[in-house]
């Protein structure tokens, strides 16, 4: 299993999104691609979205013949663009894991959602984090 993390972003927060982004998105792959979390879904794909103009609406979509995710999560613009290091990694990391929530509520079976949650939780501890 292997997350991927896209963002629909407004210019003034593409390259702050982009480095979060980046280090979260490596380490829980580093946690979670050995992980046995069964066959019902086989990526983990999650579009943030953090516009000043109207939103897209969000979605959770999981593809049964591929077994792939497309989950779409609005965060607040605002408080991405103004917050902290500390607050933007907060932001970006509830998301995610609303995520794993809005999955598993689509009743998928042969998957552990539990073991997912706690794994990318403890990946989710980065050094600079809240």
């Amino acid at each position: 299993m292997k997350i991927w993390i896209g963002g629909i972003l407004d210019a003034s927060v593409a390259d702050a999104f982009r480095e979060i982004r980046n280090v979260m998105e490596r380490s829980i792959n580093l946690k979670i691609e050995a992980g046995e979390y069964g066959l019902g879904i086989s990526t983990w794909d999650v579009v943030l979205v953090a516009l000043k103009s109207k939103q897209p609406k969000e979605h959770t979509r999981v593809t049964k013949s591929s077994r792939e995710t497309d989950i779409r999560i609005v965060i607040d613009y605002t408080d991405f663009l103004h917050g902290s290091i500390q607050q933007r990694e907060a932001i970006i990391r509830k998301a995610l894991l609303e995520s794993i929530h809005r999955l598993s509520q689509k009743r998928i079976p042969d998957f552990d959602f539990i073991k997912l949650q706690k794994d990318a939780t403890e990946a989710l501890r980065l050094p600079n984090s809240a």
